[in-house]
């Protein structure tokens, strides 16, 4: 039993390992995901120049600060 215990011990350190240099790769690659997106991805950001979202649907007009954050979501969405 300990012997099994001791593989699973290592088995979890490695996963960890592995989770935590991924996630300082990703982070020290900041344009990494953008390449990865198409460019005629519609984002909910809005664009370049410009003050205005892209889309605007009608939860706009939601009280609910998380419906509110899912507002400029191009799918219009019922709240």
């Amino acid at each position: 039993m300990r012997k099994q215990h001791k593989h699973f011990k290592l088995l979890r350190a490695g996963a960890l390992l592995l989770a935590f240099s991924g996630a300082i790769n990703a982070a020290e690659r900041p344009g990494a995901n953008a390449s990865a997106q198409s460019h005629d991805s519609q984002s909910p950001k809005p664009r370049a120049g410009t003050r205005q979202y892209r889309y605007t649907n009608r939860l706009i007009r939601a009280k609910s600060p998380y419906l509110l954050l899912h507002a400029h979501n191009p799918v219009d969405w019922y709240p």
